[in-house]
């Protein structure tokens, strides 16, 4: 027989501080394909057609200057997002994300 899997997934954000990790409450998270922190931009991360991220202050950092967002329907519907560390940049100090889509890099602003 095969083995059929129910597609259940979980995602959470972890900290570090003080050398102790805690789990930090959140709202449901999307199944991501890719993820990367930067300063301008917070944790950035890409799942179907959509780009959006989670800042600082989600973690407890009150004073960062970052934005929230979320870019849906950005990337093409006939393909999904790369998985792993080289899919997913961020680049002119977060005003251009860049996201490989199969063998095809999509720069969104």
């Amino acid at each position: 027989g095969s083995s059929q899997s129910s597609g259940a997934y979980a995602a959470v954000l972890v900290n570090f501080r003080h050398g102790q990790f805690s789990i930090l409450p959140t709202q449901q998270l999307p199944r991501m394909s890719c993820a990367l922190y930067t300063k301008s931009t917070g944790i950035v991360y890409a799942f179907g057609r959509t780009i959006a991220n989670i800042t600082p202050e989600f973690w407890g950092m009150t004073s960062s200057p970052v934005r929230p967002f979320t870019l849906t329907n950005c990337l093409p519907a006939t393909g999904s997002v790369r998985a792993g560390p080289h899919a997913l940049s961020v680049l002119a100090h977060g005003k251009v994300i860049v996201v490989a889509v199969h063998s095809t890099f999509y720069a969104v602003p």
